[in-house]
């Protein structure tokens, strides 16, 4: 089974593996992510926790004091919102 079997390293060197890169710039900075956030409500920045993964739905919705439908509506324009800032 492993006679005839290629490195990773191998393939990648031939071409015959594409791996996504990522510029640097293409990445956002702190300071890019500081401005965005900054740009939310407190509802939203509750939200954006949520999205990744720092608190879940029901922490958000006490943490907010409101309902999980209102957390997932802010969730829903924070992810709108990040869509705009970072793909302008």
């Amino acid at each position: 089974m492993y006679a005839n079997a290629i490195s990773y390293e191998a393939l990648k060197e031939r071409g015959q593996i594409c791996d996504p890169s990522y510029e640097q710039s293409d990445l956002p900075t702190s300071i890019e992510l500081s401005n965005f956030i900054q740009t939310l409500s407190q509802l939203e920045v509750v939200a954006l926790m949520v999205i990744t993964g720092m608190i879940d739905l029901k922490q958000a919705s006490v943490t907010a004091q409101t309902s999980p439908e209102t957390i997932k509506r802010a969730i829903a324009r924070t992810r709108i919102k990040m869509r705009a800032y970072f793909l302008r």
